[in-house]
């Protein structure tokens, strides 16, 4: 085999290698790449310890949901705007490491410089502590579903008042539909002097009545329609 050939062949050789090389190389990053997500979503299912108390849950998930009467995270990201992953870490190791109540934190104002601001707070407290592997960009719509219950519940509560507050208005305006009624009765019936007298102080009153009964029947009239 000339020489020239023999240069060709190892050229060729070399180059099929790098190729080689080459794919798997990005064989092995995909792969790492999806065992690294792999692992996180298996660290928020595993068992956490609670953020308020040594109880332990079976999951990052269902601490967030047995918390969510008393503490909202969702409400409570957005109150202090809380919108990177690092701000997130700070927070939860911040809670683990200075052990604050629920009621603390609830009051809280929004600053921007909040108490958990340091990076002292990226120094973790639970060696691979799950509640640091939950995503708040990905994994915090799975909390989505109680947000929303809460603000159903919210509302559900709002119509409640209102259809109480239309019941006692109804009974209200029953009640001035009979006063009126008994007034114009009265009236009718041709009364005696001193009865007259009386009646006209009743009219006066009268027209009170009915300024008040067309009051609450718009104001009842507006809860009907929100």
């Amino acid at each position: 085999m000339s020489s020239i050939n023999k240069n060709e062949c190892e050229r060729d050789s070399s180059s099929s290698a790098s190729a080689s090389d080459d794919d798997d190389y990005d064989d092995n990053v995909e792969e790492e790449n999806v065992f690294g997500e792999q692992e996180e979503e298996i660290n928020i299912l595993e068992q956490v310890q609670g953020l308020f108390s040594t109880d332990v849950f079976s999951n990052v998930i269902e601490m967030f949901r047995t918390y969510q009467s008393k503490f909202d995270l969702i409400e409570f990201l957005k109150k202090h705007n809380i919108h990177s992953q690092y701000d997130y870490i700070r927070l939860i190791n911040y809670i683990r490491h200075e052990k604050p109540s629920i009621d603390d934190l609830k009051q809280l104002k929004s600053s921007k410089s909040p108490p958990w601001a340091d990076d002292k707070y990226f120094e973790t407290v639970i060696e691979n502590d799950p509640a640091l592997q939950f995503d708040i960009e990905e994994d915090l719509s799975q909390l989505g579903d109680l947000a929303i219950s809460s603000t159903d519940d919210q509302d559900n509560n709002q119509l409640k008042k209102a259809n109480e507050r239309i019941r006692q208005l109804e009974e209200m305006v029953d009640t001035l539909k009979s006063m009126t009624s008994r007034l114009l009765d009265d009236q009718s019936t041709g009364a005696t002097t001193t009865t007259s007298k009386a009646q006209t102080k009743d009219d006066i009153q009268d027209n009170g009545y009915f300024a008040t009964y067309n009051h609450y029947d718009i104001h009842k009239d507006m809860l009907q329609v929100w």
